[in-house]
């Protein structure tokens, strides 16, 4: 009876060969798995990083305008200082001028 059921199910070596041949496919796609995992994880690291590399950009954007307003603020008060010291030599220069022809005609 033994003998009937092995030959009613076929040579055993196909069998084997099947099964093989799909263990070697399973661990295939058990190795691509992991694979796909760790690429997953790579990617979610380096869009953390990018973020993060985004978020001191951001940063260095404020940082770099506010500069730039404060140095527009800066010259314009050195500028303001210049032309108050110019006006200012020019009324003390003036009252000097007023003073020596004064003194020279009186």
């Amino acid at each position: 009876m033994g003998n009937l059921i092995s030959i009613a199910r076929g040579p055993a070596k196909p069998n084997s060969e099947l099964e093989d041949k799909i263990k070697s496919l399973n661990q295939v796609i058990k190795k691509d798995y992991i694979l796909i995992q760790k690429l997953t994880n790579d990617i979610r690291e380096l869009n953390n990083t990018v973020d993060q590399q985004l978020m001191y950009i951001e940063e260095i954007e404020e940082f770099l305008k506010n500069s730039f307003i404060l140095n527009e603020d800066i010259c314009q008060a050195n500028s303001s200082i210049i032309d108050a010291l110019r006006a200012e030599s020019r009324d003390d220069g003036a009252d000097n001028w007023w003073d020596n022809y004064s003194s020279n005609i009186f």
